[in-house]
């Protein structure tokens, strides 16, 4: 078994609740701590759980994150510093 595990993603539900100002400036304080300086989008996700299907035949017991690097970065969020 293996699991595909985003970070904050660009996605509509990422945006509920937030006024687009507050998400542009949510969003834009993130990507600034991010290792590939941007947050990924939900077709990035979906891209990445496609090759892990097509290319992980061999693979189990893995997970597999895409999060830009955040988790490098020490998971730091706007705010947070």
């Amino acid at each position: 078994m293996n699991a595909v595990c985003p970070g904050y993603a660009d996605t509509r539900w990422a945006r509920a609740g937030l006024q687009d100002e507050a998400y542009e400036r949510f969003k834009a304080g993130l990507e600034a701590t991010l290792p590939l300086g941007r947050m990924p989008s939900a077709e990035d996700v979906a891209e990445t759980v496609l090759w892990f299907l097509a290319a992980g035949r061999t693979v189990t017991g893995q997970l597999l994150v895409v999060d830009s690097g955040e988790h490098m970065a020490g998971g730091i969020a706007p705010g947070d510093g």
